[in-house]
C-alpha cells in the first residue's frame, strides 16, 4: 500500500516540477505581467534566470521597468547631516550611503562626521572603566580601552574599584529560598551572571512561574577554593533537607562545570605539545589563561616570540610592498598595527591604488580558483558580483559543482524512518527544510503521528486530573499552554488549592509561638516569617532589647 501512495505521491510532484526556463518560456511568463515589479514577485525563478542570461531587456519590453531614483551630491550630503558617524549614515540610509561611494563623495559628505576609532589616554580609559563592575564586563563591552589599558599599564589603577569575581578556582555558593519551603542550592563563579540566568529559565525560574512566589537569594560562602566550594555545597543542601524543605535542585550538587580544572601539572603537559608561547597561545588558550592566571608561564620555559611593533619597523616593512593588499596578506601583524594607530596613510603614500576592473576573461581566470559557486561568492565577491551582475555568472561557473538540492524522493526517503513529526523535525532539519520550501510536508508526513490538537472540552478533562498549578504545568504541559493560548485557564482550574498559605497576624503568632529570635523564625518558616515582616508584626512577636 505504501509503495503505490508513493508511486501516485512521485506522479504528482513530476507534473508539478518548474520547467527548465528557455527564452521562449521566459517570454511566455514576462507576458503575464505588467509590471518588473509582479514579475520579480509572482516569478522569482524566471526573473532570476532572465538576468543571469542577460536578457531581461528583451523579454520585459512590454512592461513598466522599476527606475531607480538618481542621487545629486546636494541630495546626498543634506541627508549625511544627519548623522554623526558613518557607519550610522550606512545603516539608516543606505541608498544615499550607497550612491556616495558610487560617485566618490563619501569623504567629503562625512567630514563633519566623528571617528568611529579614538585615541584612549588614561584619564579616558578610567572614565570608561567605572562604567563597568568587573574586569571581565569592562573587557567585553569596551574591549580597546581596555587593551589599551593593558598595553600601557593603567589596568591596576583603573580598575580598583571592580568587585572581585571568582574563576575555574574559585567559586562561591549560594541558595534561593522560597516562601513555601522550596529551596535551590548551587555555585558559581559569577554570581551576578548566574542570578540573571536563573531569572530566565531553569528551577528556579520554574518554581517561580508555577507558584507566582519570590525567592530570597542567600550567599552562603564568599569566592572560596573550588573542592571546598563543591564540598560545601553538597552540605548546605543536605542540611536544608533535614531541617524540612524541598530540594528544587534536579543534578547532582558538588558538580564543577564550566570548565577544564587547570592544576601545573596539566598546564605543564598541554605546553609540552607546543615548540613557544605564541603556538601555545592561540592553540589552546584555556590552558595559557590558566597559567597566565596563576603565574605559572615563566616555569614553563618557553620563548615568546610575539613582535613588538613601532613606526620605524612598521614603515621598513610597507616599503617593501606595492599595494595595501598585498602588505594586508603578508604582514597582518604590521598592517593592523598601522590601521590601529591611524598611521596607514603615512606609510603607504608611495603604495599605487589597486581598483580592479572586471572584464569577462578576468572573472573567468578568477573563477577557476574555485570549486563551487557559494565558495567563489565567499572568496572573490567583486568579481562574483560583476559576472553576475553582467549575465555572465552560468559561463564562468560551468565547471563548478553542482550544489546538493533535495528531490521528493531523497526527503520521502528520510520522513520513512520516522513515525512522529517532532522527531523528524528535530533529527533532519535539512530535510523537513526543503519539504516546507517545496510543499512535500503533507505528502511526506502522512504516516507520523503529530502533537495532539487541544479543543475546549478536552482541555477541561485534562484539568480535572490535577489538583494545583504547579502539577498541571509539569505533567501536561502541552494543555496547560493550550488553556493558556485559548483563554480558558481560570475557567477550568477554578477547583485549583492555591500553592500560597494566606497567612493572617493569628496564623503567623501561632506559627512563631516556641521559636526564640527572628533568625530562628525564618528558618522555621521563611513564608510565615516574609509575610510578618511585610504586615510589621516582627517587632510584637520579637521584641528588640
Amino acid at each position: 500500500m505504501r509503495e503505490l501512495i508513493r508511486h501516485i505521491i512521485r506522479e504528482h510532484i513530476s507534473e508539478q516540477r518548474v520547467p527548465k526556463w528557455t527564452l521562449d518560456t521566459l517570454k511566455k511568463e514576462a507576458l503575464k505581467y505588467k509590471t518588473e515589479r509582479e514579475f520579480i514577485a509572482n516569478s522569482s525563478s524566471a526573473y532570476q534566470t532572465a538576468r543571469r542570461m542577460g536578457v531581461l531587456d528583451q523579454i520585459l519590453s512590454h512592461v513598466e521597468r522599476n527606475v531607480r531614483k538618481k542621487y545629486n551630491k546636494q541630495d546626498v550630503q543634506r541627508e549625511a547631516l544627519k548623522y554623526k558617524t558613518r557607519n550610522a549614515f550606512k545603516k539608516g540610509s543606505f541608498p544615499y550611503y550607497r550612491a556616495a561611494l558610487a560617485h566618490g563623495w563619501i569623504d567629503e559628505v562625512t567630514s563633519h562626521m566623528s571617528l568611529a576609532y579614538q585615541t584612549w589616554t588614561k584619564e579616558k580609559a578610567h572614565q570608561e572603566a567605572l562604567k563597568y563592575k568587573y574586569r571581565s564586563e569592562f573587557e567585553r563591552n569596551s574591549n580597546k580601552a581596555y587593551e589599551a589599558a593593558v598595553y600601557h599599564g593603567w589596568l591596576e589603577d583603573i580598575t580598583s574599584h571592580m568587585e572581585y569575581l571568582g574563576n575555574v578556582n574559585k567559586r562561591l555558593v549560594y541558595s534561593y529560598e522560597f516562601p513555601d519551603n522550596y529551596v535551590y542550592v548551587g555555585l558559581t563563579y559569577h554570581k551576578d551572571k548566574r542570578n540573571d540566568s536563573h531569572m530566565k529559565s531553569g528551577p528556579v525560574f520554574r518554581h517561580m512561574k508555577e507558584t507566582g512566589l519570590e525567592p530570597t537569594r542567600i550567599l552562603i560562602s564568599d569566592y572560596i577554593d573550588a573542592q571546598e566550594a563543591s564540598k560545601l555545597e553538597i552540605e548546605t543542601l543536605n542540611k536544608y533537607i533535614t531541617d524540612g524543605w524541598n530540594k528544587l535542585n534536579t543534578t547532582k550538587p558538588g558538580v564543577l562545570g564550566g570548565a577544564q580544572y587547570w592544576t601545573p601539572e596539566l598546564v605543564t603537559i598541554e605546553a609540552a605539545k607546543y615548540e613557544n608561547l605564541r603556538d601555545f597561545r592561540q592553540n589552546s588558550p584555556r590552558a595559557y589563561n590558566a597559567a597566565k592566571r596563576n603565574g605559572w608561564i615563566p616555569e614553563l620555559g618557553m620563548s615568546d616570540p610575539q613582535v613588538r611593533w613601532d613606526y620605524d619597523t612598521v614603515f621598513n616593512l610597507a616599503s617593501q610592498y606595492q599595494t595595501k593588499k598585498e602588505f594586508a596578506d603578508n604582514e597582518p601583524g604590521a598592517y593592523q598595527f598601522a590601521l590601529r594607530n591611524k598611521i596607514i596613510d603615512d606609510i603607504s603614500k608611495h603604495m599605487t591604488p589597486q581598483k580592479i576592473k572586471w572584464t569577462k576573461e578576468l572573472a573567468a581566470q578568477e573563477a577557476l580558483n574555485y570549486k563551487t559557486k557559494i565558495d567563489f561568492a565567499k572568496g572573490s565577491k567583486k568579481a562574483y558580483e560583476s559576472a553576475s551582475r553582467n549575465g555572465w555568472l552560468e559561463d564562468i561557473t560551468q565547471h563548478m559543482e553542482e550544489q546538493f538540492r533535495w528531490t521528493f524522493e531523497d526527503v520521502f526517503e528520510i520522513a520513512e524512518k520516522y513515525d512522529d513529526l517532532t522527531k523528524f523535525i528535530k533529527n533532519e532539519p535539512h530535510a523537513y527544510g526543503a519539504a516546507v520550501r517545496y510543499g512535500w510536508i503533507p505528502l511526506v508526513s502522512f504516516h507520523m503521528t503529530q502533537k495532539k490538537r487541544w479543543n475546549d472540552k478536552d482541555l477541561e478533562k485534562e484539568a480535572k486530573k490535577y489538583t494545583n498549578v504547579r502539577d498541571f504545568n509539569k505533567f501536561s504541559k502541552g494543555a496547560y499552554l493550550g488553556a493558556k493560548r485559548r483563554g480558558i485557564f481560570d475557567k477550568i482550574t477554578k477547583h485549583f488549592k492555591p500553592l500560597r498559605t494566606d497567612w493572617t497576624p493569628e496564623l503567623i503568632k501561632k506559627e512563631a509561638q516556641g521559636t526564640t529570635g527572628r533568625h530562628n523564625f525564618e528558618k522555621k518558616n521563611a513564608s510565615a516569617y516574609q509575610a510578618a515582616r511585610r504586615l510589621g508584626l516582627l517587632d510584637n512577636l520579637f521584641p528588640k532589647k
